[in-house]
C-alpha cells in the first residue's frame, strides 16, 4: 500500500530498544502501520483514542538496544511506501550544550513547506518548574519557528546537520512554564504550520 504524499511520519527513539512512529495527519497512523507491516516490522499501537480509534503511536521493540544508525531501516522503509518520513536519534554531545541533541538519522526527505513539526516534551521536574521541548520535521519549517519562538524560551539551541536545520530545542526555567510552552502553538497557527502535538 502506497500512502498519499500528505501523509507524514516521524522515527525517533523511545528509550534505548523503542521506537516511536508518529503521524501527520494523525488518522494516517494506520496507513503508517500497513506499510510498516508489509516490511516485515512488528509493532504495537499505543495511546488508543477510545472515541475514534485511532493510536497515537506505534511502537517497535527490539531486544537490543539501539546504536547510532540503527533506525535507519525503519525511516527508509516508510520512505520507500511513498511516506514522508523524518528519523531521529539523539546525539549525546555536551562540549557546546548541557542537553542533548536530536540528530537526522536515515534518509532525509526533500524540503516541503507544508510538513508538520513534531514536537517532543520533556519535563524538568514533577512540579513543571522546569522544561525542555524539541521541535522535529522539515529544515526550512523548523527555520521558520525558530525565528519566533527561540525569544519565548529562556534558553534555545538549533541543531545543524546534513539537509539544514536537523531539530530545535527550547529550554524553559522560569515561572508559567506550562503556559509559556502555549507560545509555541500560537506561533504554529500564526505562521500557517501543523503542529503535532502531545498537550
Amino acid at each position: 500500500m502506497t500512502a498519499s504524499p500528505r501523509t507524514y511520519a516521524l522515527v525517533k527513539a523511545f528509550g534505548a530498544n523503542v521506537v516511536e512512529v508518529l503521524a501527520w495527519p494523525r488518522e494516517q497512523i494506520g496507513a503508517v502501520g500497513v506499510a510498516l507491516t508489509a516490511a516485515g516490522y512488528e509493532w504495537t499501537p499505543a495511546g488508543m483514542n477510545e472515541d475514534s480509534g485511532v493510536a497515537a503511536a506505534l511502537l517497535i521493540f527490539n531486544e537490543q538496544d539501539f546504536g547510532p544508525g540503527d533506525l535507519a531501516p525503519y525511516v527508509d522503509a516508510l520512505a520507500e511506501a511513498g511516506i514522508h518520513t523524518f528519523g531521529y536519534e539523539l546525539f549525546h554531545d555536551h562540549e557546546f550544550s548541557d542537553f542533548d541533541a536530536w540528530s537526522r538519522v536515515g534518509r532525509i526527505p526533500s524540503s516541503d513547506p507544508s510538513a508538520p513539526v513534531f514536537t517532543k516534551v520533556f519535563p524538568g521536574d514533577e512540579e513543571w518548574s522546569t522544561a525542555h521541548v524539541a521541535l522535529l520535521g522539515d529544515a526550512a519549517v523548523l527555520d521558520k519557528m525558530w525565528e519566533h519562538v527561540s525569544a519565548e524560551a529562556d534558553t534555545a539551541d538549533k541543531a545543524q546537520g546534513p539537509g539544514g536545520t536537523c531539530s530545535v530545542m527550547m529550554h524553559y526555567e522560569r515561572d508559567d512554564v506550562v503556559e509559556r510552552i502555549w507560545h509555541i502553538a500560537d506561533v504554529a497557527v500564526r505562521e500557517g504550520v501543523d503542529l503535532h502535538h502531545p498537550w
